[in-house]
């Protein structure tokens, strides 16, 4: 029995089409297309892609987190917001429907948000419900971007994935500090990893240490050095990120500007700046900078 691979999203920007259904060659296979709830794509902001007539499970998931990647990446270099989910259902049923639909000889899966793979006999069954949206954008110019993404998107870790989906879902947040947040974490999450070396890391717990044995300074005081050297060491995600960029060979231009951004949302979080102006800068100057590292991380 063949298998499905379906990826099921919430957009920022309807589709600008009056079909509820369409198909597209992606990747060199057939992609049916339908919007959520049923009804034309310029009202609903749920997408639903399926690619269909996988040998395996294995080919499907391995085709299906390819094709979510470059829906992710796409959704970065088109400007639109996406909502991948957590490749978890969004609502129940109960058992009694369940059976009332295979009673008809049909059989009802969980609606995923997300990625989902599947043994198709051609009598699945999704329950959707609609949701509405007023901004458009069209349809082609996404899909060949999605195309286009799929074709040089290489194979990625899970710290690109996840900053992928961080910077995705930035662009579909309608608060402009939270786009901001959003796109700073993917960032940090690219940088998840120490941000000083062994040798630097030896060297603060031998300086620690000798504070704590110094006998000419009082117990008070030799702690606060030593919690101060705490600090730096655990505070340092700023260093962790310019270490990340240069390694990716980002310029020192580069640095600054993501640096002018770090600063800019420490005041703004701080309290220290305020006002919807400065948040939209901040917002705007994030969603640059930061989708520049990203997509330098996944190396295209």
């Amino acid at each position: 029995m063949p298998w499905t691979t379906r990826f099921r999203c919430r957009i920022s920007k309807n589709f600008h089409e009056d079909e509820t259904e369409i198909e597209k060659q992606i990747a060199g296979r057939n992609c049916q297309i339908s919007s959520g709830g049923g009804g034309p794509f310029k009202k609903s902001n749920w997408i639903i892609f399926k690619f269909t007539d996988f040998e395996s499970e294995k080919e499907a998931n391995s085709f299906g987190v390819r094709f979510s990647n470059a829906i992710l990446l796409a959704s970065i270099l088109h400007g639109t917001g996406i909502d991948p989910g957590e490749d978890a259902a969004t609502s129940g049923f109960a058992d009694s429907v369940s059976a009332a639909v295979a009673q008809v000889g049909g059989k009802l899966l969980q609606n995923v948000h997300g990625l989902m793979a599947y043994e198709s006999d051609g009598n699945e069954v999704f329950f959707e419900f609609s949701a509405s949206g007023t901004v458009t954008q069209n349809t082609d110019t996404f899909l060949s971007s999605v195309a286009e993404s799929f074709m040089k998107l290489p194979t990625i870790g899970t710290l690109e994935t996840l900053a992928l989906r961080l910077l995705a879902l930035s662009k579909i947040s309608p608060d402009p500090l939270a786009q901001a947040a959003l796109a700073i974490s993917a960032v940090e999450a690219l940088s998840a990893c120490p941000p000083w070396t062994p040798d630097q890391q030896r060297l603060i717990a031998k300086l620690k240490a000798e504070a704590l044995a110094t006998d000419d300074v009082p117990a008070d005081e030799k702690s606060e050095v030593a919690s101060a050297l705490d600090r730096l060491f655990r505070d340092s995600i700023r260093q962790s990120i310019k270490r990340k960029m240069k390694s990716l060979g980002l310029t020192q231009s580069d640095w600054k500007d993501f640096d002018e951004v770090y600063n800019l949302r420490s005041r703004v979080f701080h309290g220290k700046t305020s006002g919807r102006e400065n948040y939209l800068d901040l917002s705007s100057k994030a969603g640059d900078i930061c989708a520049k590292i990203v997509i330098a991380s996944i190396g295209i």
